[in-house]
């Protein structure tokens, strides 16, 4: 009798961690995810994308947002730059949550009124202080510069003014971020 208890409890627990892992495995996969078809995460931004090139801001697409997103935030910076603080190439925010992504060669306006499920959508100052994409300009320093493309989602629809720099719309946000996700760009310039 003693057995079959100790039996029955082992297979209880081990259905039990089973049911934790395929939890824990659909959790994994409902993670928001930003990707974009011009670069995988952690390989080179294709030379148009870049200052050097044409300087156009990559297509993207992002999914499983977290319940109860209302608006969301794209900052892209360099860690590496040879700047005090990073080195931010795009600031673009009030990005409706109904949108599945961002156009390659999004236009620099302030404020986006096509195509229609952006419209609303702002741009901020980038490192050079001009709205919209500044694609990577490194040195030809010999290091690979990684341009972190961080997705944020936010729970209110804050509705911010065009212009701002990174750190603003960082104050701007506090207390309204359900998730971050980073998609990360690499370039060297070879001079």
């Amino acid at each position: 009798m003693q057995r079959r208890i100790v039996i029955a409890a082992v297979l209880l627990a081990i259905v039990g961690l089973s049911g934790l892992a395929l939890d824990a495995h659909a959790a994994e996969e409902s993670e928001m995810k930003l990707t974009s078809p011009a670069f995988k995460t952690e390989t080179s931004i294709p030379f148009k994308y870049t200052a050097y090139g044409d300087d156009i801001s990559p297509k993207f697409e992002w999914s499983n947002l977290p319940e109860g997103t209302k608006q969301l935030a794209i900052v892209c910076d360099d860690p590496i730059a040879s700047t005090p603080q990073p080195f931010v190439h795009w600031v673009i925010y009030n990005i409706p949550a109904t949108a599945k992504g961002l156009p390659e060669a999004l236009q620099a306006y302030p404020t986006i009124k096509e195509p229609e499920d952006l419209k609303g959508t702002t741009q901020g100052n980038s490192g050079k202080h001009r709205i919209g994409y500044f694609g990577s300009q490194p040195r030809a320093d010999g290091k690979d510069h990684r341009y972190q493309f961080t997705l944020i989602a936010l729970d209110a629809e804050l509705n911010l003014p065009p212009g701002l720099y990174k750190t603003q719309l960082d104050k701007a946000i506090k207390g309204h971020v359900l998730g971050k996700t980073v998609l990360v760009g690499i370039y060297q310039h070879k001079g």
